[in-house]
């Protein structure tokens, strides 16, 4: 199993991070793909990068800007960013955000989301993308960097967007919240992805399983839990579902 989306450099998980890499290992991860949002934390990945790697070797490290923390700065924080590119795997977590708290900001999240595109696009390198409330605005910039592919994180548009995505390359992250018996829309529309674009995450420590302990954080090792929940929901054997997963994300960097 490969944790697709996982905030391994910050704080809940960093402090401990050999011992969470550990416990993955211990349960079947074999890795994880780390997002760090932000710069003070991409260093940080970078110089932990081995460590992870000694632990889980099938992990990759992603760096980018997350909409929720695009500021006035974006121009140098871009010119960080593209320092980094030949130490990183991929482009993420960035994306669009159009909830309550952050619609406010929706020029700039678009514009900063166009220009790691175009980093993405220069340097080969697959994106982990955020997309809340914004899936159009997602695929028109997608359209622009067609050449561009990866992973939409935590998916939770309608068929129709993830028709367009998997017919364009792009993989479909599904994690916890399909654990929400209530989740009645979202369970819906998982069931009915096409299975060549489903791809497994935690996005701990911030997603927890529904229903577990309130005061406590996620971890990648809790990712059978997703497997579990989506074999279930797909009436498929976790074997064979497993199997599909890992076909599904080898293909995020066959082409890279």
């Amino acid at each position: 199993m490969i944790d697709t989306h996982c905030h391994l450099m910050d704080e809940g998980l960093f402090e401990n991070l050999e011992r969470i890499c550990e416990q993955a290992a211990d349960s079947g991860v074999k890795g994880v793909y780390c997002v760090s949002t932000t710069p003070s934390t991409w260093e940080r990945m970078i110089i932990s990068r081995e460590k992870v790697l000694d632990i889980l070797p099938e992990s990759r490290f992603f760096a980018g800007i997350h909409p929720w923390f695009v500021n006035e700065n974006i121009e140098d924080n871009i010119k960080t960013l593209e320092s980094y590119v030949h130490d990183i795997d991929g482009i993420g977590e960035i994306g669009i955000d159009l909830g309550q708290r952050h619609i406010n900001t929706r020029d700039i999240q678009m514009s900063a989301l166009e220009l790691q595109l175009s980093i993405a696009s220069t340097h080969n390198l697959p994106c982990s993308i955020h997309a809340v409330k914004s899936h159009d605005e997602v695929i028109t910039l997608i359209k622009k960097y067609q050449e561009v592919t990866g992973i939409i994180h935590s998916f939770s548009g309608n068929p129709a967007q993830a028709k367009f995505y998997s017919e364009n390359n792009w993989k479909l992250g599904v994690g916890f919240f399909i654990t929400n018996p209530q989740a009645h829309r979202l369970r819906r529309v998982i069931k009915g992805l096409d299975e060549k674009s489903i791809v497994l995450e935690t996005d701990s420590p911030y997603v927890k399983p529904f229903d577990y302990e309130k005061n406590s954080i996620s971890r990648p090792d809790m990712l059978k839990i997703v497997t579990d929940e989506l074999s279930n929901l797909r009436s498929i054997s976790q074997t064979e579902m497993l199997d599909i997963v890992k076909n599904n994300t080898l293909e995020v960097f066959k082409n890279v």
